[in-house]
Parts: C-alpha cells; sequence; structure tokens
C-alpha cells in the first residue's frame, strides 16, 4: 500500500449534515420505541441495575475516549501511519479498559450492595473491547464529509441491537436484555466498518506523538463530562437505591431525544468545515452563526416542547411505573435547553487547537453539579439532583459564551438579533401547549396519547406560525428562518427533478 490513503471525494456539508442527521434520528427512533417497549417488559429497579453498572463503565471507559479518529480527521494530510496509529492505540485502551472493568466488578457491585452489578460490567468490559477494534479506516469518510457510509454502520448496528434487546426481554423479562442489545450492537458495527471500508488497520504506534497531543485534552474533557453526568447514578444508587437510578436515568434519556441528540449529528457533520476556516476568524464566525441559528431553530422549541409535555410523554412511552421521572424529565428539559444553546461552541474552539479549553469547561461543569448534588440531593432528593444539572448547566453556559464572544468578535447583540425570534416563538409555543393540555387533560383524562399527540400538533402549528409571521414582520431579516428556507428550497428542487426529471 502507499504511505498515503485513499482521497474519496469531498461531499457538500449540506449532504453530510442530511446523512449524519439521517442516522441520527434513525437512531433516536429506534431508540424511542425501545424504550417504549422495554419500559413494559421491564421495571424502573431493572434499568437501574444497568444504569448503576453503566456509571461505573463509563468512568473506566474513558481512557478509551481519547479522540483518536477526531485527531486524525483534524490532520491537514493524515498518512497510513497515522491512522494505523490511532487503531493501535484505541485497541491497547481498548484491552487496558476490559482489565480495569472486570478487576472493579466486584468492588462496585459490593459498593452499590447488588451483586448482580459486577457481571454486567465484565459484559460491558468485552463490548467496550469489541468496539475498539472498529476499522479506523470510517474515519476516512468523516475527513471528507462522506457519511453515508457512516449512516449504514449506526443503523444496521442500532436494527440489530434492537432486534436482540426487545427479543430477549420478550422471552426472559430480565435486565440482561439491556446488555445483550448494546453487545449486539457492539459486535455488529465492528464487522460492518471492516465490509464498508476497504483498507485494513495493522499494527503502528509510529505517529503517537501527533496524535496524542490533541487527543490529552480531548480525553481529560471526557472524563470530566462523565464523572458529571454519572455521579448522579452513583450517588443515587448509594442513597436511594436502584429506582431512584432507574428513574433518573430514563427522565436523562428522554431530555435528550430532541434537544443535543438533534445537535449531535450536526455537529458531526460541521467539524471538519469548522477546522478548514480555523485561519480565517470571520469565516468562522459566520460559520458558527450559520450553524447555531439551525440549531436553536430545532432544539430551543424541542426542549420547551419536552418540558411541557412531560408527563403524558412519560404515561405514553413509559406506562403508568415511571409516573415518578415526569417531574424529573420537565427539570432535565431545562438542562437540555441549556445544552442547545452551546451545542456547537466546543467544536469550534477544537478547530482553533483550543482543546485545553474545553476541557475547563467540563471541568468546571463536573464540580459544579457534583458540589450542588451534594447540597440539593441530600435536601430535596431525586428533583434536587435534576436541579443541580440545571444549576452546573447555567453555569458553563455564561462562561462558555464569555469566551466564545471574545474569541470570535462577536458581541451579545449579533447573537440575540439572529435567534430572538426563536426564542419568542418557542416561548409563545409553550404558552399554546400548556393550555391545550389543560383542556384535554379536564374533558378526555385517561386518554393520554390523543393528549399528547394534540398537544404536539399545536405545538408545531404555533411555532412555526409565530416564527414565520416575526421574520415577514421584520422584512426577513438574515438568521436561521433564512436558512432553513434556504436548505428547504434546495431538497424541494432536487425532489422536483427526481419525481418529474430535468436538468
Amino acid at each position: 500500500m502507499t504511505d498515503s490513503p485513499p482521497k474519496p471525494q469531498d461531499g457538500s456539508a449540506s449532504r453530510a449534515v442530511f446523512w449524519v442527521l439521517a442516522a441520527r434520528q434513525g437512531e433516536r427512533l429506534l431508540g424511542i420505541i425501545s424504550i417504549a417497549i422495554l419500559a413494559r417488559l421491564l421495571s424502573p429497579a431493572d434499568f437501574g441495575l444497568v444504569a448503576m453498572a453503566t456509571s461505573v463503565v463509563a468512568v473506566v471507559e474513558v481512557i478509551s475516549t481519547f479522540g483518536f479518529d477526531w485527531a486524525v480527521v483534524r490532520l491537514a494530510e493524515p498518512t497510513r501511519a497515522h491512522y494505523d496509529s490511532a487503531w493501535t492505540l484505541r485497541l491497547l485502551c481498548g484491552v487496558l479498559v476490559a482489565v480495569l472493568l472486570a478487576a472493579a466488578a466486584y468492588p462496585a457491585a459490593m459498593l452499590f450492595t447488588h451483586p448482580e452489578v459486577a457481571w454486567i460490567i465484565v459484559a460491558m468490559g468485552a463490548s467496550s473491547l469489541l468496539g475498539s477494534m472498529e476499522n479506523i479506516w470510517m474515519a476516512e469518510f468523516r475527513r471528507h464529509s462522506q457519511f453515508e457510509p457512516e449512516f449504514k454502520l449506526r443503523m444496521g448496528a442500532k436494527v440489530v441491537g434492537f432486534i436482540a434487546g426487545v427479543g430477549w426481554a420478550v422471552m426472559t423479562h430480565s435486565y440482561w436484555a439491556l446488555v445483550v442489545g448494546a453487545l449486539s450492537s457492539r459486535v455488529t458495527a465492528t464487522f460492518l466498518s471492516y465490509r464498508l471500508h476497504a483498507s485494513r488497520p495493522r499494527w503502528d504506534l509510529s505517529m503517537r506523538g501527533d496524535l496524542l497531543n490533541f487527543s490529552v485534552w480531548l480525553l481529560l474533557g471526557n472524563l470530566a463530562e462523565t464523572i458529571r453526568t454519572r455521579f448522579a447514578d452513583m450517588w443515587l444508587g448509594r442513597n436511594i437505591g436502584s429506582r431512584g437510578v432507574g428513574f433518573y436515568s430514563m427522565a436523562s434519556e428522554l431530555s435528550t431525544l430532541a434537544t443535543s441528540e438533534l445537535a449531535a449529528p450536526i455537529n458531526r457533520a460541521v467539524f471538519a468545515k469548522y477546522a478548514q476556516r480555523s485561519g480565517d476568524v470571520p469565516a468562522l464566525r459566520q460559520g458558527y452563526l450559520r450553524v447555531s441559528g439551525l440549531l436553536w431553530l430545532i432544539g430551543v422549541p424541542a426542549a420547551v416542547g419536552t418540558g411541557v409535555c412531560a408527563e403524558p410523554i412519560v404515561r405514553v412511552l413509559l406506562g403508568d411505573q415511571w409516573d415518578q421521572a415526569a417531574l424529573v424529565l420537565q427539570i432535565l428539559a431545562a438542562a437540555g435547553l441549556l445544552g442547545v444553546i452551546t451545542a456547537n461552541t466546543q467544536y469550534v474552539y477544537w478547530a482553533l487547537g483550543r482543546s485545553r479549553f474545553v476541557t475547563s469547561l467540563s471541568v468546571i461543569g463536573s464540580i459544579g453539579f457534583i458540589f450542588f448534588t451534594l447540597i440539593l440531593g441530600q435536601r430535596y432528593g431525586l428533583l434536587g439532583v435534576a436541579w443541580a444539572q440545571v444549576v452546573a448547566s447555567g453555569i458553563v453556559a455564561v462562561v462558555n459564551l464569555t469566551a466564545l464572544f471574545r474569541t470570535l468578535g462577536m458581541t451579545l447583540g449579533d447573537f440575540i438579533a439572529r435567534n430572538w425570534r426563536v426564542v419568542a416563538a418557542s416561548a409563545a409555543m409553550g404558552a399554546v401547549v400548556m393550555f391545550v393540555g389543560g383542556w384535554f387533560e379536564e374533558r378526555l383524562s385517561g386518554f393520554e396519547w390523543v393528549r399528547l399527540t394534540a398537544m404536539v400538533g399545536a405545538g408545531a402549528a404555533s411555532y412555526f406560525t409565530v416564527l414565520y409571521l416575526l421574520w415577514i414582520a421584520g422584512s426577513r431579516p438574515e438568521g436561521a428562518e433564512s436558512e432553513a428556507f434556504s436548505v428547504l428550497t434546495r431538497y424541494g428542487q432536487r425532489a422536483k427533478k427526481v419525481v418529474f426529471g430535468g436538468g
């Protein structure tokens, strides 16, 4: 083979976003269906057991989150040695994680006073090792904004995991269904990565220095974020029990379905474009404003809607045994909203080589969350932990945006001018949805699916109506609305060509 990897043709940003969004939302759709089924086949305590094990796994698994694939994507001209070194380093991390988890399994089970946790941790360690073997050459597609292969990999893995997990739950009604589903998905993803790219990685550590310089700070940031997200499970498991962990973990999962889950695929697709503009701050600023505007356009109303519709969402998707998760979901939706506001910032910092600052933000968030959890959790229990998440997210958002404005030469006025209409329309939508929900609850009590459908329909109609009217009243200014209209127009023209033909 040559010293340089084969280079696929660069894809457009809009096409990249389309495929990554398709993959992410396909995964989330299967995830929602899976949650709705498993929540009725398993108990909150079952989910709590797996969440406790996952909290331990996540902390140890941080060792494998150096982000070697992201380090390769960021390089201007990576060689074969870079790809091979990235794969070798990731495999070594996977082996270390599996060994550490096997050693930590029994002590963790004793800590949580649940012996079952030990075997779950061991199984997840094996899953982590299998994941580390995935073909690193898939990153080459990402470098050139070719995300269709990644769509095939992720959807194939998700479908297999869904079938395996639900099938096991139907047969056994055991918490092992959650583990079997995750393990099956990992095995499938690794297998497909070698089917989708012809190149094969080989053992090599010659370029470890080039990769570790970027990846060490990414690792530290991931460690801080993992501690932040998993400390809740650990604290609740120790102080409240597996049911409390189950309620919190499920509410946390639902709170991200319509917010950060929409942001992640867009961020994944535009990172390579940001890296290309890292030497041109005005161009990077313009790119950030465009992307963040689209994220606000979708994510802000989604977060508001999740909070307002929390009660019927929980009852329709999960069933009555999960009622205690509804109020937790309402609170965590506020944290999800703050996540949308800052969702695209870390990719800007990474493109500028400021991965150390991203790590600092994660550390601030982790310290704040632990501090407020110890105070509010002790006083208010499950709800206190949820509020601690909101407060910590708010602190990070203020620090993050202040630094971003200075970095990109922006003002608060620039930011508000592009996004205030989205906020106003979302507030109006929230009021309409609350009114519709109250009206249906009084007249059709017990028909939660009818109530939820009416709330979602009224919310969508009111949001887009108010947003459009505000945009027209402002003489169609540049912003998220104009970006969305441009994207819809392009895809509409392409669809017209496909249906009716023509050049």
